[in-house]
């Protein structure tokens, strides 16, 4: 269990600095987001975790060593999403969302503007090389927690979070409303 612990921990890191990070770029127009913001932020990235991790666990039903390498993408992923959001908050001052996924409809052109303006090929590299460093920490000491009951269990908790979770914090001020969202 320690393993899906330390997971969920880095996870929320990634979520909270990603939050601070924003809150240091926020649009001086904008009215400052307060910490119920935070707090509704973490809640969300709560539940994309438990979702995310759900659909990991089930590649853990495979075997320990399937599980380390969808663990090593699921990292590697959100670490992209996470650089990802930085990016757009910067070019559009607000967070993902569903109209990133219209625009991989056209992969070449979306690549090539992102290499162009952020030198996509050089950001990948360390991404990749920290995204196995964090996997490795991840699993420091551990092997994988196989148990059937707990990744059933976490099947069936990130199914409920697919079908039922609802983002919460969502607010009138449009800047304090991207604190409390996720990409996800």
């Amino acid at each position: 269990m320690k393993f899906w612990i330390r997971w969920l921990a880095l996870w929320l890191a990634l979520g909270l600095g990603l939050r601070l990070y924003l809150l240091l770029n926020y649009p001086p127009q904008a009215e400052a987001p307060n910490l119920a913001h935070f707090f509704f932020g973490g809640i969300n990235d709560l539940q994309a975790f438990l979702l995310v991790a759900g659909i990991v666990s089930l590649f853990g039903m495979l075997s320990v060593r399937v599980l380390r390498w969808a663990v090593f993408v699921a990292v590697a992923v959100s670490l992209m999403i996470f650089v990802t959001e930085i990016f757009f908050w910067l070019e559009f001052e607000r967070r993902l969302d569903r109209l990133v996924f219209h625009y991989l409809a056209y992969p070449k052109e979306v690549l090539v503007f992102l290499e162009e303006q952020f030198r996509l090929s050089i950001v990948v590299v360390p991404i990749a090389l920290f995204s196995w460093l964090l996997t490795r920490i991840v699993h420091w000491h551990t092997t994988a927690d196989t148990d059937r009951r707990a990744i059933v269990g976490l099947v069936g908790v990130g199914l409920l979070v697919a079908t039922f979770g609802q983002p919460i914090g969502q607010s009138n001020n449009r800047v304090a409303g991207e604190f409390a969202s996720n990409g996800y």
